[in-house]
Formats: C-alpha cells, structure tokens, sequence
C-alpha cells in the first residue's frame, strides 16, 4: 500500500504503467510468500518443544512469545530466529514504509496549491494510522514480553491496547 501511495503521488502519470495488473497480484502473492514461509520457519522448532506448567497463556494476543513462556526445553534457537524474522519482517518493511512516506511528504510540500496538498495528504493518512495502529502495540508487546521472558520471577503479563477489560481475565488453555 506504501508503494501504491508512493507511485499515486510521487508519479502519478506513470501509476498505470507501473502498478500493472501483472504488479498488483505478484505483490500480493509475495506478500503471502512470506507468510506462509515464516509460518513453515516457526512452526516446526516450536513443535519440538516440550511444555510444562499450568499450560495457561494469561494473555489475550495469540503470539508466540507467551508460549515460549511455558516451555521447559530449550528454545535459544527458536528465539533467535524469531527476533531474526521480526527484524526481517518487521523493521525492513518499517523502513520501507517509512522511507516511501519521508518522500510522498517531500513531494507533497513542493506542491504549490494549498487545496492539491490536502487531498495528498488525505489520500495517505489513513494508511499511515493504519500502520501506526498495527506497528506500535506490536513493538512494545515484544518489547515488554521480551522483559517478562528475561526475568520469570515477574510472572505472566497480559499487555492487551485495543481489547476491552472485560477480556483480561481470560486464560487461554491448551
């Protein structure tokens, strides 16, 4: 979508030549590429890992750093390709993102009319609080989970920003 903006912007008479109908389906199936290729990574090591405990996740967002939580094997492994693909995955397309924004802003302060600078702007507002709304709670529930899985004394965490209270005291069972 960063890329769609960018070329309806930055060259918007070129945007037909460059986001084709052969482009649009093979951004799509990349973009599932990697989903399931990370899927295929991660689910595998996890398989092999032996749990115990309560086998509650006090936590209501299915990720894979609680149920590292409840591991008593060894997961070095699954943890370093886990912050591995997050910065694949996630920072470098954070980055791309942010980079094709920085010049959509650019390219739109150079328009001279106040009335086409608006309707740029608005044009990618809603995908830049798209991003914004998925990226931030994400970083700092890995960021807080990446604390709770250092120092196990602290207990489960349940770090839920756009779930009402009534689902926190749910318990996820396996």
């Amino acid at each position: 979508m960063a890329f769609d903006r960018y070329v309806a912007i930055c060259n918007p008479l070129h945007y037909t030549n460059i986001m084709s109908y052969k482009l649009c389906p093979r951004l799509v199936g990349g973009t599932w590429l990697v989903g399931l290729f990370y899927s295929l990574l991660h689910t595998p090591l996890t398989g092999r890992i032996n749990f115990c405990g309560p086998n509650q996740i006090n936590h209501i967002y299915g990720d894979i750093l609680p149920l590292f939580q409840l591991a008593c094997s060894d997961i070095t492994l699954n943890l370093y390709l886990l912050y591995a693909s997050a910065f694949l995955n996630g920072i470098c397309n954070f980055s791309v993102i942010l980079s094709s924004y920085t010049r959509i802003v650019l390219a739109i302060l150079r328009i001279k009319a106040k009335k086409e600078r608006i309707k740029a702007f608005s044009t990618c507002s809603s995908h830049i609080v798209v991003v914004s709304v998925f990226i931030s709670p994400l970083l700092a529930l890995i960021l807080v989970l990446s604390v709770v899985l250092k120092s196990p004394e602290t207990g489960p965490v349940l770090f839920c920003t756009t779930c009402s209270p009534l689902f926190e005291t749910n318990n996820i069972q396996f």
